[in-house]
């Protein structure tokens, strides 16, 4: 039997959603919206959902501590803090968190501009259930944390959360913009990843989180993945995307799912350079741009006599399961 061969007659489903998109709906903390990126059901085998926060400034919003899911966090856009178990810290744009079970936290923009969070939660959440909001004379759909639905999704306070034992709450991550292990990607993917979350970096291993940012002019040539799904934010510049031929403009903000073998490619389509903010589920992508990179120091400039690993393609397929056609990911041009 060829594995790689039975591995790739199974599909996943692709997405775009422009930053526009989405099912929107209030809160009663004043000056927050939300926008629905990934509901439950959505797309099949993507097991959690992501809703996008748009703060005020000046407004705040407990998130609370969830017994039952992991969260993470993500700031898209504007200047805010972010409070860990009752401890404040700065949420510039680009800080990501992994608030494990049991880990309390809350937001609030503290600038003088919107403040927009990305929320991923992996388990039982109501953020994201347009089935249990209400909608107003308008048409305006609010959702409510009831003490109700705080008792079925076990969303406990801090108070509580401070109560529970240590050994039953998972990870908690926090890094500010340029946090992180970081390396170097060669033509014609000229940039750099950083590693987020990884099986190398903590003691989270169902899923990975990383940030590739590809200078002007510069693009991941069309792979897809046996083994694992992905889904990107555009975090920065202007991108164009394919999804099994299909392409499309993708300007920041721009949720973008890639199912298991999804031939896809990215590339920045703008002026300055473009990012993405990719969960990876499982881990794998992470890994394999780490080996085949080269580690990035603190402020250091781009070293343009990166030399593309000859092995490239072969590490990429063989232990990573990417799918390439062709000896695409071991030409230089």
């Amino acid at each position: 039997m060829n594995i790689d061969l039975a591995m790739e007659q199974y599909f996943g489903p692709k997405g775009v959603v422009l930053p526009d998109q989405g099912t929107t709906y209030r809160l009663a903390e004043p000056g927050i919206t939300a926008q629905i990126k990934l509901a439950p059901g959505d797309y099949t085998h993507f097991k959690f959902t992501a809703v996008r926060y748009d703060l005020e400034p000046g407004a705040s919003l407990d998130l609370a501590a969830s017994l039952y899911a992991g969260r993470m966090l993500y700031g898209l856009e504007g200047d805010g803090e972010i409070v860990l178990n009752g401890r404040r810290r700065p949420f510039p744009e680009g800080t990501f968190v992994h608030v494990g079970e049991g880990h309390h936290v809350a937001l609030a923009n503290t600038g003088a501009a919107p403040l927009q969070v990305f929320s991923f939660v992996f388990g039982p959440s109501p953020e994201a259930r347009a089935d249990l909001m209400t909608r107003d004379l308008d048409g305006q759909l609010w959702l409510e944390i009831t003490d109700t639905l705080r008792k079925v999704f076990g969303l406990v306070s801090r108070e509580q959360a401070a109560a529970l034992p240590d050994a039953g709450k998972g990870e908690l991550v926090y890094l500010l913009p340029n946090e992180g292990p970081s390396y170097w990607q060669a033509k014609p993917s000229a940039g750099f990843v950083e590693v987020k979350l990884a099986p190398f970096t903590s003691n989270v291993h169902h899923y990975g989180v990383l940030m590739q940012t590809l200078f002007p002019g510069c693009g991941v040539r069309e792979h897809g993945h046996n083994q694992l799904s992905e889904f990107f934010v555009i975090s920065k510049g202007l991108a164009r995307a394919a999804l099994d031929g299909q392409e499309a403009l993708c300007p920041k903000g721009t949720v973008i799912v890639i199912g298991r073998n999804v031939m896809h490619y990215w590339a920045n389509a703008g002026e300055t350079d473009a990012q993405n903010f990719a969960i990876v589920d499982p881990p794998g992508v992470e890994g394999a741009l780490a080996i085949t990179g080269r580690l990035r120091g603190p402020n250091e400039t781009w070293p343009d006599d990166i030399p593309r690993n000859a092995e490239t393609g072969k590490i990429l397929h063989d232990r990573f399961g990417f799918v390439i056609r062709g000896n695409a990911a071991d030409r230089t041009g």
